[in-house]
């Protein structure tokens, strides 16, 4: 992947991930990096369909590099974000946190949680996402 630079002029870009417990938040911002133009995200997060979150092994290389947490990227086209099945893991809640910066234009979130998870997190997700968004984003849930 790092041998591609820029994809194609895209204006929706759905990206399904099964992550098996490992961190994708390093591999989505390469995506994004590559195709800035886009105007609707949808992220379908297919977690197991257990609420016992799996772990990678000591060493996993999965949320390397580290710096796309702080790295600056612009998506002054992204209007619209769909997220599924969010679970509110570390490296989601840092990939929503992003994107609300990264995305200069953003009109639309709507966030659907994963399916088990119980209503006292799910209020406790909202309330931080919501924290997230600027006064012009309507996030729905």
């Amino acid at each position: 992947m790092e041998d591609m630079t820029m994809l194609p002029v895209i204006s929706l870009l759905s990206i399904s991930v099964i992550a098996h417990g490992h961190a994708c938040g390093a591999s989505l911002f390469h995506v994004l990096r590559m195709c800035t133009g886009v105007r609707r995200l949808i992220l379908t997060l297919n977690p197991h369909t257990s609420l016992e979150v799996q772990t990678c092994p000591v060493g996993c290389i999965c949320d390397q590099p580290l710096n796309w947490r702080s790295e600056e990227l612009v998506l002054d086209c992204l209007e619209d974000v769909e997220i599924r099945g969010l679970r509110g893991t570390e490296w989601e809640v840092a990939l929503v946190e992003r994107l609300f910066g990264w995305s200069t234009a953003l009109k639309t979130v709507n966030i659907t949680f994963f399916r088990l998870m119980t209503e006292s997190r799910a209020k406790e997700l909202r309330q931080m996402l919501l924290r997230f968004s600027s006064p012009d984003t309507c996030m729905t849930f």
